[in-house]
């Protein structure tokens, strides 16, 4: 087996992902296919004539349906940034990546100042819109809430309240979004978390590499909480 993605067998792997850049199509058709039909399904189909989708990976039973997230969340700690990842991520599945938007937003919750609830219901309520509890609409009136929360914010002396609250209203506008601009909408909404650690970080006592190590803690911080949202997906085959 590969020693990072550790459920693909290393001739599948080989196979699929030849090169340096690992991107999560091509990682879960390896995951997907027969190791010993690895290298001529490749030249046959490629990457996208294997089915590898969620929805296939149901199909073959739950316990090839974790085997893919759990794959996909390993993928997850190999990547540079959370704002990339998750791009691919919604990519991918739409559904997956609304709620992973959405833990993402949770990270930097504490942010908005207290009685403001409309960036919280924005992120319950992508998550409720993910194992079937909401409608698209309940996630349009709750993203656009939240926007106004962030809008309501003084800028300039709450800038990680506002990156948060926007962080929630994206969350629940990828579940909305035509599927050509989920994944942006996914992506701005990692920006956002990211933004708001960075304010919340940001202080006149501390030196210049104090700050730089608080930002690349925060980095690895929003990467573990994503890799941890594929883990805690709650839709079940």
């Amino acid at each position: 087996m590969h020693p990072k993605f550790t459920r693909i067998p290393q001739r599948s792997y080989k196979a699929f992902v030849p090169g340096r850049k690992v991107e999560l199509d091509a990682l879960l058709a390896a995951l997907a296919v027969d190791p010993l039909e690895a290298e001529d399904a490749f030249k046959l189909f490629g990457v996208g004539g294997i089915p590898h989708s969620l929805e296939n990976f149901a199909d073959r039973g739950r316990g090839a349906y974790r085997q893919a997230l759990e794959t996909i969340s390993q993928w997850v700690t190999s990547r540079r940034s959370a704002d990339s990842a998750i791009r691919e991520i919604a990519q991918y599945d739409r559904r997956l990546g609304v709620w992973c938007a959405a833990q993402l937003a949770r990270t930097v919750l504490r942010a908005v100042p207290k009685g403001e609830g409309r960036p919280l219901i924005a992120v319950e309520t992508a998550e409720r819109w993910v194992i079937g509890e909401a409608t698209a609409q309940q996630c349009r009136d709750a993203a656009s809430s939240s926007a106004a929360a962030a809008a309501d914010m003084p800028f300039r002396s709450a800038q990680s309240s506002t990156h948060a609250a926007y962080a929630a209203a994206r969350a629940a506008k990828t579940a909305v979004e035509h599927q050509s601009f989920a994944s942006g909408t996914a992506s701005s909404a990692a920006y956002a978390a990211d933004m708001a650690a960075y304010y919340m970080d940001k202080s006149p006592s501390l030196s210049q590499a104090e700050f730089k190590a608080l930002r690349i803690a925060d980095g690895r911080r929003l990467l573990e909480a994503l890799a941890d949202a594929c883990l805690s997906y709650p839709v079940l085959p």
